[in-house]
């Protein structure tokens, strides 16, 4: 297999699952060189060597938010013209495994499609089955010849329903030390050694940024009135946004002392004190950094009642709340987004040493438990399918 050439075809389309591609293609690269992968992915994945098939692919809006989302229908528009178009292309050009990060609702249909056809599938972060829509796991189970899990939890669960799965561990755990270095985050970003510094990050999807943003910048200044010595940071994750978040902040607060940057959100955790952040894999991040945190989710107050009762079937909206099935921090949604609760809460974080030092040796605990060889085990799981297509005498270029 050293001599020989195979092919991935592989997609994502938003900034955690490009993280992903980009640590996975890195490690399948030091054993295969001549790896060819193809597909759709963001500027990671390009420069880990990923040759996209159209360029109009990456950070599609997102099928995300409440149930009435005015936008619904032309976005929807837009995934299934997105996705027939890779159809198309990998069943013409079919690939020695694809590769679904994340994106369960765009992924699953296409990998059913290209399982169909011969063609294994990998599907990289398992669907929250375990939250909500557990129906899922009988499309899983047609469409995916692997799940790579990134919780020890899943394994469990997706086993329990007879789904071939791994689970890989969260890449981001291996990469950080117990005790990450602020200085040299905040050196890396010219900001001050001095003073106490409060992350604002309130998302990458476009629900989350509208519902949130806002609500977070008046937070920040309620929290500045009382604390003069304050100061915040940001990032996301496209110059648009960057320049959106920018324009904002002139409008509403103009005097809040605020750096915002693109796409450095790792560092600015690492380089905050204390982070008020969305739901979702930046949550992880954030436990992985040993960076208190209170973390929100942009939902109104019936939405939330309804997903709550009816769709949501778990009690908690944060990863790390999820992952050890219990309060490791705060959350606020639905009428918690108030400036004020908000502010409060951040408030009470910094104050509260007792329960900062709690809450980080939790983070310490549970970041271990997801240290089970990230991109490397990744890597070998679709090596391994690649070698079994091999054996069969069906790899696609020999």
């Amino acid at each position: 297999m050293k001599g020989k050439t195979f092919r991935v075809g592989i997609f994502s389309n938003e900034p955690s699952g490009d993280r992903l591609g980009a640590g996975l293609i890195h490690a399948l690269r030091k054993s295969y060189p001549n790896l060819q992968i193809e597909g759709i992915g963001g500027e990671r994945m390009r420069a880990a060597g990923c040759r996209l098939v159209c360029s109009d692919g990456y950070i599609v809006p997102q099928i995300v938010g409440g149930f009435t989302n005015p936008g619904l229908f032309v976005q929807a528009i837009r995934l299934m013209g997105l996705r027939n178009r890779l159809r198309r292309h990998f069943l013409d050009r079919p690939p020695d495994v694809f590769v679904g990060l994340d994106a369960p609702d765009f992924n699953l249909p296409l990998e059913e499609t290209l399982r169909v056809a011969g063609i294994p599938t990998v599907h990289y972060v398992c669907p929250a089955v375990w939250a909500w829509r557990a129906y899922r796991v009988r499309r899983i189970r047609r469409a995916v010849d692997l799940v790579l899990a990134l919780f020890p939890f899943e394994e469990k669960l997706l086993r329990r329903h007879g789904i071939p799965v791994r689970c890989v561990g969260f890449p981001e755990a291996e990469n950080f030390a117990d005790v990450p270095d602020a200085a040299a985050a905040r050196a890396s970003l010219s900001l001050p050694q001095g003073g106490t510094l409060i992350a604002l990050l309130p998302g990458s999807r476009r629900k989350e940024l509208e519902g949130l943003a806002t609500p977070f910048l008046l937070a920040a200044q309620w929290c500045r009135e009382r604390e003069p010595n304050l100061t915040f940071a940001s990032s996301m994750v496209s110059r648009e946004w960057q320049d959106w978040l920018k324009a904002l902040h002139e409008r509403i607060c103009p005097q809040l002392p605020l750096r915002v940057f693109y796409d450095r959100s790792l560092e600015v955790m690492q380089a905050a004190d204390a982070i008020l952040l969305a739901s979702g894999t930046a949550t992880l991040e954030a436990m992985i950094l040993k960076r208190p945190m209170v973390v929100a989710y942009p939902v109104s107050r019936f939405n939330w009642f309804l997903a709550s009762r009816v769709i949501w079937k778990n009690r908690f909206i944060a990863l790390p709340n999820i992952i050890a099935g219990r309060d490791l921090v705060p959350e606020m949604v639905g009428g918690n987004l108030q400036p004020e609760a908000l502010g409060r809460s951040l408030l009470d974080l910094l104050h509260d040493t007792g329960g900062q030092a709690q809450m980080l040796e939790d983070f310490r605990r549970v970041s271990r438990s997801l240290r089970r060889g990230g991109d490397r085990a990744a890597a070998a799981a679709v090596l391994d399918m690649i070698r079994a297509r091999e054996s069969s005498g069906r790899l696609a270029v020999q």
